[in-house]
């Protein structure tokens, strides 16, 4: 159940920015070099949890929620969302699949081996998914 509260211009302000950044990300992953040689899959599916998480944490500051803005763990953010209200459990299979590029896998250290294009082009179609969501639910509760 989505709560009805007067929203200062900083929570608007605050809740666009992390949407621009969100837009951002998925404008350059639009343009993803995936049929080079080595194509920069892992890169693709880092941007992807990215859009997710700041379009998650645009939600959370529009409804006047602590951001943990080093926080990356897409499925916390979520589930204070789905407390919000239940119809953020739609997004739970594709936040699921996208929290598996958490930024932690920026080093090559923790990279997983290979990541295909297949599943690269996934990640960026989950992402597009719940940022859509996202800015749907925004407008509807009066951003």
């Amino acid at each position: 159940m989505k709560k009805k509260f007067k929203i200062s211009d900083h929570i608007r302000s605050r809740t666009k920015e992390w949407l621009r950044k969100a837009d951002h990300e998925l404008a350059y992953l639009k343009y993803s070099p995936f049929d080079i040689d080595d194509p920069p899959t892992d890169t693709a599916c880092k941007m992807a949890h990215w859009v997710v998480e700041y379009s998650l944490k645009a939600v959370l500051i529009f409804n006047k929620m602590k951001v943990k803005v080093h926080g990356h763990d897409l499925i916390s953010s979520l589930t204070e969302l789905i407390k919000i209200d239940s119809k953020f459990e739609t997004l739970k299979d594709s936040c699921f699949q996208v929290s598996n590029y958490k930024v932690d896998f920026t080093y090559p250290l923790d990279a997983p081996e290979v990541i295909s294009v297949d599943e690269a082009k996934a990640a960026i179609l989950y992402a597009e998914e719940i940022n859509d969501f996202v800015k749907e639910w925004l407008s509807e509760s009066g951003l």
